[in-house]
């Protein structure tokens, strides 16, 4: 994770707040080397830019990227990755197992297919009164 990523996560949830985060996601991944670390120490300016070209409120978007009112969650979901054993992008998580790094999709296909194929786990006995 370099420096930048924060920013990031920050613009992509603000645009959630507008309903364009799928479009804004799309767009900073497409464009990583012009706001990564070794390009820019301020990645704003390219997010901004990012932010108009898929259609947000522009006023809107940089009252939520400056207040950072949705850090705590930002904070919960890494906190919650890290529990889960995340420690690299991308990482799967296919059934209960942890897939770092990523997966053809062929492989992803015959992991998923097996599990939907798999009978479900019978149910825990209820405890006793």
């Amino acid at each position: 994770i370099h420096a930048n990523t924060l920013s990031a996560h920050l613009a992509a949830s603000c645009a959630n707040e507008q309903g364009k985060f799928w479009e804004l996601h799309d767009a900073i991944f497409a464009a990583q080397n012009e706001w990564n670390t070794q390009a820019t120490s301020n990645p704003r300016k390219v997010l901004d830019r990012l932010a108009g070209e898929v259609g947000l409120d522009m006023a809107r978007f940089g009252a939520c990227f400056d207040s950072q009112r949705t850090l705590p969650q930002i904070q919960a979901n890494a906190a919650e990755g890290t529990q889960r054993g995340v420690s690299s992008t991308p990482t799967l998580l296919i059934g209960n197992r942890l897939y770092p790094g990523g997966l053809p999709y062929d492989d992803i296909k015959k992991l998923v297919d097996s599990l939907r194929a798999a009978p479900a786990a019978a149910p825990a006995p209820a405890p006793a009164p």
